[in-house]
């Protein structure tokens, strides 16, 4: 309880009391891991080795190679923090598969009723920020595609069905299931896992905002914190290359001007996050209530160990992750073009 409210010292005194009364006490033990992670991580990995001879299960023993992998990357030791990491891979724990790119579908034609407003927060982007964001404006943000029980209307992952199981076209779908709830689909954000073509030609006249970071700092937290959506990453490289398959398509129609399309960089909002309400609001087209305020929400998870690495921290990783960062050169240096990390001012 002490580690949940964040008094760190109190959690790591209550953690050696239980472990001098009885030594096996995993709980309690990876408490002490956590605070040595904190504030000693040369210590931490004396404690991770012990861990991972006592881990039972795939679950386990991924847990503590990747904590092993932040304890090295700490102490600069980048290249076994990657074998950790590469290590990592072979204890597989259930999770969804990465999205497989859609074939295009025939386009609908606009019905001229509301259509959805999409966020797609690629993985590993870190999207609490832009959460609290939107929380200011006039309007709703849904989260259940990431739950168990997502709504069968087409946006991902459920087909649309209809009240008898059936398969249903999307768009009207969409609007009954909110109808069912009492939800205006004008004041209304839906935060989808993925985007991709297929989606896109059953939402003709739909708009989705794309979170991104670097794409080579998104292959660090999509492998070490996947975000809601919780793929089973087999690799770096397959992790890669899946990134440049699922931007490419949302990148082709900014090329040619889409408006209804918006890249917004991580980084913008770290800078600035007044402007990126602004565009989200102008994007969207929801009035920016005066003086609206957000909170900044915390980055801390438990024991203090901060959620992602800071932006830029793939650079470390150049020689130990040469290959898969390679193959997301020519990516980053296309979403620089189209959505500069740091703009300049004109």
């Amino acid at each position: 309880m002490a580690e949940l409210q964040g008094d760190d010292a109190r959690a790591r005194e209550l953690a050696e009391r239980a472990v001098a009364s009885e030594s096996n006490r995993p709980g309690a033990e990876f408490v002490l891991i956590r605070a040595d992670l904190r504030d000693d991580p040369a210590a931490a990995l004396v404690r991770l080795e012990r861990a991972f001879n006592a881990a039972q299960g795939n679950a386990g023993r991924r847990m503590v190679l990747w904590l092993e992998g932040i304890a090295l990357d700490r102490l600069d030791r980048i290249d076994e923090a990657a074998d950790r990491w590469r290590q990592m891979f072979r204890h597989s724990v259930p999770g969804l598969p990465l999205p497989a790119s859609g074939t295009p579908e025939a386009r609908i034609e606009p019905d001229g009723g509301p259509m959805p407003k999409l966020l797609w927060t690629l993985p590993g982007s870190r999207p609490e920020r832009l959460l609290s964001l939107l929380s200011t404006l006039p309007c709703g943000l849904t989260a259940d595609r990431f739950g168990d029980l997502p709504r069968a209307d087409g946006l991902g992952p459920v087909k649309a069905l209809d009240p008898f199981g059936q398969p249903a076209e999307t768009v009207p779908t969409w609007r009954r299931l909110l109808a069912d709830r009492g939800l205006d689909p004008v004041r209304l954000i839906e935060w989808i896992p993925n985007w991709d073509e297929r989606l896109a030609a059953r939402l003709p006249g739909s708009r989705v905002l794309a979170m991104l970071r670097d794409p080579r700092d998104l292959l660090l937290d999509l492998v070490l914190d996947g975000g809601p959506q919780h793929y089973q990453i087999p690799s770096f490289e397959i992790a890669a290359d899946w990134l440049c398959q699922a931007l490419d398509p949302l990148l082709r129609r900014v090329e040619a001007g889409d408006p209804d399309v918006l890249l917004l960089r991580g980084e913008a909002i770290d800078r600035d996050p007044g402007a990126a309400l602004d565009r989200i609001a102008a994007f969207f087209a929801f009035e920016r209530p005066a003086g609206s305020d957000w909170n900044e929400p915390s980055t801390r998870s438990l024991g203090g160990i901060p959620r992602s690495f800071p932006p830029g921290h793939w650079q470390r990783y150049r020689t130990a992750l040469g290959e898969p960062l390679a193959a997301l050169d020519a990516l980053a240096e296309r979403i620089d073009r189209l959505a500069p990390a740091h703009p300049t001012a004109a």
